[in-house]
């Protein structure tokens, strides 16, 4: 991933990432048009084994994260206001 990070950033490469990345200096997304594409992020555990515990606790870490990348990006904040059906509130529902 860094290494894909690093091309596109050299201005060597074209890379497809997720609304709310961080960007770097040099580096700008470009929404593609329509719903083109849509990542799946999943977290599974065995119930019996000792994670199980702290799955609650991670499922809020992930929401927490997201949440946060999407308040980083304007553009994808938008993006989803105007798609409601993607983005967190699919993720709960």
């Amino acid at each position: 991933m860094l290494t894909c990070f690093e091309l596109v950033a050299s201005g060597d490469a074209v890379g497809l990432c997720q609304g709310g990345f961080r960007r770097a200096e040099g580096v700008v997304a470009v929404p593609l048009a329509g719903t083109p594409m849509r990542w799946r992020q999943v977290l599974g555990w065995h119930p019996e084994a000792p994670a199980a515990a702290f799955a609650e606790q991670m499922f809020a870490y992930a929401t927490q994260s997201y949440e946060a990348a999407v308040k980083r990006s304007p553009r994808y904040a938008g993006w989803l206001d105007e798609h409601p059906r993607f983005g967190l509130p699919s993720l709960v529902a």
